[in-house]
């Protein structure tokens, strides 16, 4: 059993043919989801999500302000995500975080929105879900200086293509990290030596639907049935069986997620 720790059921590209993809998904061997829902991108968010959420088992929700829509982050918003976060199925707190690359928001607004849905989250006891691009630095500095001896749980730094000092620096806090299609990506030998080398009980696969196709879908519509594959991948990088890599990622998963204890 796979779990894709990270998608996006509620975009568009798969409203009209949802019950096709949780099939597909569950006939390749994954039988759970997290589906992210990006508060403040567009309306209609959570009514989405919690139908989504509702209407499929094994299908579970983070919610949070992303940093692209970090500009839009208010109190108005993190009162609706709080009041989200009680539902049982609302996993987590996110995708959060940082991303330098575009400049959709200023550094200074996302890391104040960082910062404050972080203590947020660490109010209602909820771990978090981390996008972080091109900003290793700032990412690792808050993390640190938010959690450190903290008792409330970490998350995972999702999509993980950053470089080995925020693995290292993530990982002594207590984080997990998140591995997609990137990891079959030709190029991305950095990517996979991270994978190899970090503790197998702190790693999750994830897929980012729609985006980020593995190998052999590269270019296409990525979908949650897709995180079989980005495990296959990681089993060949660690040297391990596909059914130990599905086993070690469904647990971390529940552990870290469901706080099932192994």
């Amino acid at each position: 059993m796979w779990i894709d720790s990270h998608a996006h059921l509620d975009f568009p590209d798969f409203r009209e043919r949802l019950d096709a993809v949780v099939e597909q998904a569950r006939q390749a061997g994954v039988e759970g989801i997290m589906t992210i829902g990006t508060v403040g991108h567009e309306p209609g968010v959570w009514q989405r999500v919690s139908q989504i959420i509702e209407r499929f088992d094994g299908v579970y929700a983070a919610l949070g302000v992303h940093p692209h829509d970090a500009s839009k982050f208010d109190s108005r918003l993190a009162q609706e995500i709080e009041s989200c976060m009680q539902h049982p199925k609302v996993l987590a707190w996110g995708e959060i975080g940082l991303d330098y690359h575009y400049d959709f928001a200023p550094k200074d607004v996302q890391i104040e929105a960082f910062r404050k849905q972080i203590r947020l989250a660490q109010r209602v006891a909820k771990p978090i879900v981390i996008h972080s691009r091109e900003a290793e630095e700032d990412t690792a500095r808050i993390l640190e200086e938010e959690y450190a001896g903290s008792s409330q749980p970490p998350g995972v730094l999702h999509c993980f293509s950053s470089g080995q000092e925020l693995a290292d620096r993530g990982l002594a806090l207590g984080f997990h990290l998140g591995f997609g299609g990137m990891l079959t990506f030709r190029k991305a030998e950095s990517i996979r030596s991270t994978a190899a080398a970090a503790p197998l009980d702190r790693l999750l696969v994830e897929t980012d639907s729609p985006y980020l196709a593995p190998v052999p879908h590269r270019g296409k519509v990525n979908q949650p049935a897709f995180a079989a594959l980005v495990g296959e991948k990681l089993a060949e990088v660690r040297g391990i069986t596909p059914q130990e890599a599905a086993a070690a990622t469904s647990s971390n998963f529940e552990r870290l997620f469901l706080r099932r204890q192994s």
